[in-house]
């Protein structure tokens, strides 16, 4: 099953405890429901922090899952889960937005993201790259300067139709919801209406990148 969005996750926690955002944000100690409303929005993710709260109020919420979308939401031993810390947390090379003026194929083959890219702390655990969003094409929901966390999908196989990708072509990478095309192709829509599809022949796709988190901010460290 393929890992949900944090925008799904937050709609499933809700229905779990039957709470407003505002009251999960009081019962779980969460600063501010800003923050739940953020996630909602599709402006942020949920932070280690963030997780940890929530499954120190709701101890059979698993952490890695509100974290990545990965696992199952109810553990099958209720707080049986160690506390997410930094350490745990991995980094990736963060790739310059230059990268997107040709495939991403070539940027890392050439070792560039190895010895020459600035690294980002990744919030979901799998996650191989970092990308910045430039434009606006995914609005509302990844905006201009939004950080994208990504993982090369292996087999294309197993594409989960419809979802957020990232598409490495020979003319360059595009962030966009795939969907299949004829047998020659791939369709790659763009959130934004005003932006229409494009149909990418499969000889010129070198990797699909699927998403599995993203960050409105962000800081190298």
């Amino acid at each position: 099953m393929d890992p949900m969005n944090p925008i799904d996750r937050l709609i499933a926690l809700k229905q779990h405890t039957g709470m407003s955002l505002k009251r999960m944000s009081e019962e779980a100690g969460i600063n501010t429901s800003q923050t739940l409303y953020e996630i909602k929005k599709g402006r942020h993710s949920f932070s280690m922090e963030v997780a940890n709260k929530i499954h120190k109020r709701w101890p059979e919420i698993s952490r890695g899952w509100l974290m990545s979308g990965e696992g199952d939401m109810i553990l099958g031993n209720p707080g049986y889960e160690p506390e997410l810390v930094a350490t745990n947390i991995s980094r990736v090379p963060l790739l310059p937005v230059s990268a997107f003026a040709g495939p991403i194929k070539n940027f890392v083959s050439d070792g560039i993201t190895a010895g020459e890219c600035e690294t980002i702390l990744s919030p979901s655990p799998g996650a191989e790259l970092a990308i910045p969003v430039s434009g606006d094409s995914m609005e509302p929901v990844l905006h201009d300067g939004t950080i994208i966390f990504v993982k090369r999908i292996n087999d294309r196989a197993f594409i989960p139709w419809g979802q957020t990708m990232v598409i490495d072509t020979e003319n360059g990478a595009f962030v966009k919801d795939l969907f299949p095309g004829d047998e020659d192709t791939i369709i790659a829509r763009s959130k934004n209406p005003r932006y229409p599809d494009m149909h990418i022949p499969h000889a010129s796709i070198y990797g699909i990148y699927r998403v599995v988190n993203a960050i409105r901010s962000f800081g190298v460290m």
